[in-house]
This record gives structure tokens, sequence and C-alpha cells, in this order.
């Protein structure tokens, strides 16, 4: 198909520019025959340039589907002579096809090349994007190189920006330093602080005072209470239509955040969108783009696939450009419509890891679906770097808690559920892991209410509980197998977690080392004494087996889980209350202690209202912090 030029600007509205520069891996520009800038290529040469790098090429199948648009173009201003190519590539066959070519001339007019959205069948995902082709002559300039729509926006988005920050004051003022930099960026960008109070002054230093930034101090209630603080100040600006939540340690250039409310002003109205997350120290390596919830057990399936997903590579675009249908997207980055919250609630008080779980399914649930939209991301530091035993408490807490309010499973299966996991620490030897479990369970046992007397000490004591103990450090005897296929059997882990039990002798005291990806439950030599290594040269983490950990632990994880299986389920309504806004000044309001046991006033305090607004914006009085000092993990 060959398509011709046109020189008017029907296409008028500009979704996002092309060669911004958004992109931390490193890409197939020539860059010794061009000169590239953002929506810029001046050659030295004649030079092809194929614009097919993760945030140049154009998601058609996602702007079609929910976006509604029917037609777009490349638009850009010429000077000299160029041949450009637009190719569809089908992500499902990895196949390629020109929709549109036309030769252009020109002493800096703006040219148009439209192309058809591609309409996907009933059956088929279409999963689809464009990659502009340019064939640039000796000394051709092209500038001002974007993808334009001829449809106007359906809505006007004033996008409210929430981070939740604790003592990563490097980081969080790099990026305060790029989001304001920006004009227009945010209507308005909340900081919630849970770390050392003083940090509009200490800001103020590196960005200055930016009008549209409020700086807030409070106790350390984790994501959910500094996350949901920053949306109740959201409510108080009714002219706000949407929040996006964004973690303090991502690397995300502005302009990839400015196409976010340009996707939200052309997508649904109760249409959430969700930023994939690509790993900070291998840039172009994805780690995820939104999860599930496991229909058949109380836990997340994870979409990225389990090999890794270079989207540097065609294959790994291909990936990204299909219909993943998440239930959820991490607050990492995430943006929804204030309606929303509206209509559903506030996050449940789940402190961290799972509350942007529950909130993202509830809103699901309730017709605000998630999209995990291609071409969206920000990096972030991998989760497997930040692993710790104290995880399991909140994930087995929170997961609990989450299954129970909206009636997911029966305690049977929960039960069940949480006893695996157990075992699974136990036989691996990671006996803080399995106390955590533990505490989790028992801690859902109290019940709901039991959710708003948690707080940063209580977090602060669980550190310290849930770490295991170090064992006398020695170079490894041996090492387990690499690549050794593990048991097929299941029931291998009970056996295992019998034996430990009952056989606390006969075992070797040598060590043994193994890679930290072959220590599994199912692993078929199981030495008594390990060196876990994350890396062949590392140092690694020793563990061994002891019985008196053993002993102890399944005593309470047999009386915390018989409580699970047999008391009588709880009502999910009086979980969700806790969503209120009402439960929520509370949460926020009550008193706080030093850690000299001295009242300390976080300035909280203002009554209900009958509305979901208004909530007062205050700064913290005490001079000090109220939150202990956290033990490093």
């Amino acid at each position: 198909m060959t398509g011709s030029p046109t020189q008017h600007s029907r296409f008028a509205f500009p979704l996002f520019a092309l060669l911004e520069g958004l992109e931390q891996f490193s890409g197939a520009m020539p860059c010794d025959a061009a000169a590239f800038g953002p929506g810029r290529i001046e050659t030295q040469g004649a030079l092809t340039v194929r614009l097919d790098r993760l945030f140049d090429i154009f998601f058609e199948s996602y702007w079609r589907r929910h976006a509604g648009l029917t037609e777009i173009a490349l638009r850009f201003r010429l000077s000299g002579t160029a041949r450009v190519d637009i190719l569809r590539r089908w992500a499902d066959r990895g196949e390629e096809e020109t929709v549109a070519t036309a030769t252009f001339q020109g002493a800096g007019e703006t040219a148009e090349m439209a192309v058809p959205l591609n309409l996907c069948q009933d059956g088929e995902s279409g999963a689809s994007y464009l990659i502009a082709v340019l064939h640039l002559s000796e000394g051709a300039q092209a500038h001002d190189l974007a993808w334009c729509a001829a449809a106007a926006p359906l809505r006007d988005v004033r996008l409210a920006g929430v981070i939740c920050t604790f003592e990563r004051e490097d980081m969080l003022a790099r990026n305060l330093a790029r989001f304001t930099e920006m004009d227009g960026l945010f209507h308005r960008l909340f900081v919630i602080n849970q770390g050392k109070p003083g940090i509009g002054k200490r800001m103020e230093a590196h960005i200055g005072a930016p009008p549209s930034l409020t700086m807030l101090d409070q106790s350390n209630l984790g994501g959910a209470g500094g996350f949901t603080r920053g949306i109740m100040e959201s409510l108080d600006h009714p002219d706000i239509t949407h929040i996006l939540l964004m973690d303090d340690d991502i690397d995300a250039h502005p302009r990839l955040l400015a196409r976010i409310a340009t996707i939200l002003a052309y997508a649904g109205a109760q249409d959430c969108i969700g930023g994939a997350m690509l790993d900070l120290y291998d840039p172009g390596k994805l780690f995820t783009c939104g999860d599930r919830l496991d229909p058949a057990r109380p836990a997340i399936l994870n979409i990225a696939p389990d090999e890794p997903c270079d989207v540097t590579t065609d294959a790994g675009r291909d990936f990204i450009a299909r219909h993943h249908a998440p239930d959820f997207n991490g607050w990492w980055c995430f943006a929804f419509p204030v309606a929303a919250v509206r209509q559903c609630g506030l996050p449940l008080p789940l402190f961290i890891r799972g509350d942007d779980v529950e909130f993202g399914y509830r809103l699901s649930r309730a017709g605000f679906r998630t999209l995990g939209w291609a071409g969206v991301a920000v990096w972030h530091m991998p989760f497997r770097l930040k692993a710790r035993p104290w995880h399991a408490f909140y994930d087995r807490r929170n997961m609990l808690f989450l299954c129970e309010a909206h009636g997911l499973f029966s305690r049977w299966r929960l039960a069940r559920s949480a006893w695996g996991s157990f075992l699974n620490a136990i036989v691996t030897y990671d006996y803080a892991r399995a106390a955590a479990t533990v505490e989790g369970i028992s801690a859902f046992n109290k019940g709901a209410e039991h959710l708003l007397s948690w707080t940063g000490e209580d977090h602060a004591a669980l550190l310290r509980r849930t770490r295991n103990p170090s064992l006398p450090e020695r170079p490894a005897d041996a090492s387990v197998p690499a690549g050794d296929p593990p048991f097929p059997d299941r029931a291998i882990t009970f056996k295992r977690f019998l034996r430990d039990l009952l056989l606390p002798v006969g075992r070797s005291a040598r060590v043994h080392a193994v890679d930290a990806r072959e220590w599994h439950p199912a692993i078929r030599h199981r030495p008594a004494r390990v060196l876990i290594r994350e890396q062949p040269d590392g140092p690694g983490i020793h563990r061994g087996y002891r019985w008196r950990s053993v002993a102890l632990l399944s005593a309470r994880a047999l009386g915390a889980i018989g409580i699970l299986r047999w008391r009588r389920r709880l009502e999910p309504e009086k979980i969700r209350q806790l969503a209120s806004l009402a439960s929520w000044r509370h949460y926020l309001s009550r008193p706080e202690r030093d850690d000299n046991g001295q009242p300390c006033d976080k300035a909280f305090a203002s009554p209900p209202d009958d509305g979901i607004a208004h909530s007062q914006q205050s700064k913290a009085t005490s001079p000090e912090s109220c939150d202990p000092t956290l033990p490093k993990p």
C-alpha cells in the first residue's frame, strides 16, 4: 500500500514524540552518521533509521481497542529528501508488512502519513504495533517526529502525583528535580515522608519550593499509609481527575509520565493505567507488567515470563504488545481516576506488600480495569534483590485478608496453602521465613481490627524477630550438582519435614555450596549445611538444619493454622470498612509515642465528614521522628 503525504494538519493532536531519549538501554542508532535529539534526526550521509525501540513504536492494538482510535499519522517536518515506510508487526506471529510508504521532499514543511489502525477480529488477540522506518538522503533533516491523532481527547486530565518515601532522599531529590522541571506534568504533586521529619526543608535545598509541590511528614504506616495519605490529600482538590502513585526509588523520565496523562485522556473513563517495571541494573530486562491472582490457589500469577524478556529485542517487544489483562499493577507506577476512590473506597491498611494487590483487584471487580499499557514503563530495583524473610509475614497475612474480603477460597484451601508455605521454608532451613509465615497467620487470626493497631514500631520489632541466626562462616567443602533435576513428587517435601522433625541425627557437618536458583524444596540433594550463592564467586548465605527450630515452629504453625481452619470466617464488610475515609482518619489521627514513650503530635486530627473528601493538609509539629530506627534487613 502506498500512502500519500498531506500538507495540512488534520492530525492535530499529538500523542507522543519519537526519539525523546527515554531509554536507558543501548539502541541501534548509528550515531556516527547522524545527530539525534528529541523528535529530531540530522544526517551527515545517506542513512536508514528503523525507529523500533520500545518508546518509539506505536502499539496500535492498545490505542485501537482501549482508546477507540481508528486512524493515526506520523507527523514531522522535513528538510531534504526522504522515503518513509510504516511497518505493522504482528506480535503473535513475528511477521511484518508495509502499510504505508511515501517519498517526501521539503524545506521544513510539515508532512503527515496517515495509517488506519487494525481492528482485531473476535477470537484473535490482534496484537500489533507500528514501526517508522526513515530512508534519509545525505544532509536530510527530520524534526518534530510524533505520532498524532485526528480525534480530540475525550477528557481533560489533571493529574495528581503521589510519592511515598522512607529514607531514600537522594533518589527522591533526583526524581523531584526532574518532575518539577517539566511544566504541567502534575497539577499537584504530594510527597508523603515517613522517615525523619523535615523533608520539605531538606528538599528545598535541592529543588526550591515549586508551588504545585506539597511535602508532608507522618509516622511510618508503610506504603499503604503513605500512599493513602497522598490520595486523601488529592481529594481535597476537586479539579484533580486522576491520581498517579509512584515509588520514591523509580527511575523514569518525566516525558514518559506525561504519556500516562495522554493515555488517560483517550482511554475509557474507568480505565486505570499501570506501568511495567524494568530492571534498574539490567535496563532491557522486563521484570513485571502487571500480575493476576491465581484462580486455583491464594497466590499471584506473574504475567512476565520466567525466562528473561529483553525489551530491546523483537521477541521482548512482541510480548509487551500482547493484551495481558492484569488484575492489578504495582504502585511503582499506577494511575487511576478519582472516581474509583469515591466509588470503591481507599486502600486497606495492610502496611506493605499486598496493599496494591487488594486495591487493584477491588477496582477491577467494580469495573475499573487495570491496563498494563504497552510502552509505559519505569526502572526499579528488582524485587529479588529486596527479598527478606520478614516479607513472608505480610505476604501471608495480607493475602488472607484479601481472600476473606472478596470471598475467595474456603478456609480449608487457605489453611492448606499456609501449611505448604511453612513446609517449604522449613525444609530449606529458612527458619526466619517460617517464623514470619506463622506470625502472619496469627496476625490474621486476630481479626481485621488488628490492622489498625499495626505501626512502624511493630514493623521494626518484626524485623528483629525474623532474622536467620548467623552461622559460623566457613568455606564450602563440596558443591550440590548444578542442574540436578528436582524430585517430581510433591510429597517429598512432607517426607523431608517429617525426617527433620523426627530424626535429628545422622547428618553430615560438611558445607555444600549451592546456586540460589537450585535451592528449593524439591532439590534432589539436600545437605544439612549449605552455602547459598547468588553468584558463583559471591560470598553467599550460610544456612543449616536446626532440630529445635523445626520442633518449636511446627508446634506454633499447627496451632495458628488450626485456628485459621476452624474459626468462623470474618465478615467481608467489616474488612472493607477499613478502606473508608472515616476509618483512615481514625488510623492516621491516633496518638503516637516516641522512643521514650512521650506523646508525639503528628497533626492528623480533623473531624470526619460525610463525603470522601476534604482531608486536612498538615505538617508534623514534633521536632523528632515518632518512628523507631529500623534495623537494616
